[in-house]
């Protein structure tokens, strides 16, 4: 009987590369993986910086618009520094507004309404479409009013007075005093209804 032997050879070298191979395919997957996840985040930072800037275009639509149907900050400081009626009437007719008399709800007022209908003691009893705003100033002129009825609109004032420069102080009634060193002083106050947000144009 005889007996064959065979002789295997295996080369070493080999098994001891395979851990380091396996080891390279999971980095290069890992590698992979993060530059993926690097391009999601980069995407969803790009869509969110896209919401922000739409919203904040929508925002300021919305108090553009709110706007648009209320005597503005420049003809409400005019008007008080002419301290004219026939001043008032002139620049307030364009705009819709009405003349309605002279209240002595708070002072003895000139009194002017838009989108809004006054009782006889000058309460608002109707809101028109738009923006209703009331004007109302002092027949020895001495103040002015602008009350709005909605928040956009108080918001769109106040946004006009901080352009034109004014130095804005926030008051512990929660009222903001506006003073400039050429332009009447300004104070801003929310009360309550029946004129719940007022403008005030004083010396």
């Amino acid at each position: 009987m005889t007996v064959k032997y065979f002789a295997i050879s295996l080369d070493c070298t080999n098994f001891a590369e395979i851990p380091a191979r396996a080891a390279g395919r999971r980095t290069r997957r890992t590698e992979t993986g993060r530059e993926l996840q690097r391009q999601i985040n980069d995407k969803q930072d790009m869509l969110m910086r896209r919401i922000i800037a739409l919203m904040m275009m929508v925002g300021l639509t919305l108090i553009a618009s709110a706007q648009t149907d209320v005597m503005s900050v420049d003809d409400a400081i005019a008007i008080f520094k002419s301290g004219k009626k026939a001043t008032a009437d002139a620049t307030l007719s364009k705009q819709g507004y009405r003349y309605k008399g002279v209240s002595t709800l708070l002072h003895k007022d000139y009194c002017w309404a838009k989108n809004v209908e006054l009782s006889k003691d000058f309460l608002p009893e109707s809101y028109g479409k738009g923006n209703s705003s009331v004007f109302m100033m002092a027949t020895d002129g001495k103040s002015a009013f602008l009350y709005v009825y909605n928040q956009r609109a108080f918001a769109g004032l106040q946004a006009q007075v901080k352009k034109k420069g004014y130095e804005v102080q926030k008051q512990k009634d929660g009222s903001l005093l506006c003073t400039h060193d050429a332009l009447p002083t300004l104070t801003f106050m929310q009360l309550q209804m029946p004129y719940p947000f007022c403008m005030v144009v004083t010396p």
